[in-house]
């Protein structure tokens, strides 16, 4: 594996890790309601 500096081509594939890792790692923490409402918010512009 190599790793590298994240560029802004890689957002939308971090933003989709985050909100995957979100929705597997917080269903035994959160209703599903509140991880759906969590992970539905678009990639902020800054990300």
């Amino acid at each position: 594996m190599r790793i590298r500096t994240a560029t802004a081509e890689d957002a939308p594939t971090l933003w989709s890790i985050r909100t995957n890792a979100i929705r597997a790692g917080c269903r035994e923490l959160y209703s599903s309601e509140q991880v759906a409402a969590w992970t539905a918010v678009t990639m902020p512009i800054e990300f």
